[in-house]
């Protein structure tokens, strides 16, 4: 069995702040990470310069990534998609697993949102293709179908339930390429018996 977990750190909690700066890929075959990365993104700026997201200082707390660092070392939008087309290798059509899947689905529509143009011709916004086609799974929704109230931990947080399958170990800052293999290691922990090809 194949399948990619996916982790986007974002700009912040709010809907006007689910912008990427960090992405984590890691692709999983039969339970074992072949291989991972994680990008850095620039802060998205729109036509004016001004950045066209809000990012708060409460969600750099948690990914340990400031708008400097972002500035100097992130790479366009763009970048990160020709790079994680080159890494998936194609259209990826097996299970992507997240450990809040509609956050970080979320997360990924801005960043495709991000890189659509408008077409003068069609009056409308050219999107770029798709790169994830398969189905999305929530390690964090899996997590309450198997912990059903009362739970036996405190709560349904990735770093709580890696804790009680002692899977890795957290510290304060989420690197969004360290939460992907736990999230992935995760779901091989949770999954159910019959799993999507």
């Amino acid at each position: 069995m194949k399948l990619l977990a996916l982790d986007f750190e974002a700009g912040g909690l709010l809907p006007s702040q689910k912008c990427p700066v960090t992405l984590g890929l890691a692709i999983f075959e039969e339970g074992v990470v072949v291989k991972s990365k994680e990008w850095l993104f620039e802060p998205i700026l729109d036509w004016r310069g001004n950045l066209r997201f809000d990012y708060s200082a409460a969600a750099a707390e948690i990914h340990g990534k400031t708008l400097q660092e972002m500035r100097e070392h992130g790479q366009s939008c763009a970048e990160v998609y020709r790079e994680v087309r080159d890494f998936l290798g194609s259209t990826w059509s097996h299970p992507i697993v997240s450990h809040n899947a509609p956050f970080d689905s979320e997360v990924w529509s801005t960043f495709l949102y991000v890189l659509a143009q408008w077409d003068r011709n069609h009056q409308g916004m050219a999107l770029v293709s798709e790169l994830l086609t398969g189905p999305w799974l929530d390690t964090k929704r899996i997590a309450q179908a198997r912990f059903s109230p009362p739970y036996d931990i405190p709560d349904l947080k990735l770093d709580t339930l890696c804790r009680y399958f002692e899977i890795g170990a957290q510290g304060d800052v989420h690197g969004a390429e360290q939460d992907a293999i736990l999230a992935g290691e995760l779901y091989f922990k949770l999954r159910p018996l019959k799993v999507p090809a």
